[in-house]
């Protein structure tokens, strides 16, 4: 089975990741590449860090 990042669409092959070459995929499964995963982190703390800071400005 073929890992496929769900961001930028490579695949890893032999431990690396490269993008994705025509073919049929059938057995692949989704999840991110290193890169793709540290961002989606980083993005993920600046969007819970703005929403707990509008819910906080409410309560006051």
């Amino acid at each position: 089975m073929e890992k496929v990042c769900c961001r930028c669409m490579k695949n890893e092959k032999e431990g690396k990741w490269v993008p994705v070459e025509e073919g049929d995929y059938k057995d692949f499964s989704y999840g991110f590449c290193p890169q793709c995963y540290q961002e989606t982190l980083a993005e993920i703390k600046i969007a819970t860090k703005h929403r707990y800071r509008k819910a906080a400005e409410l309560r006051v």
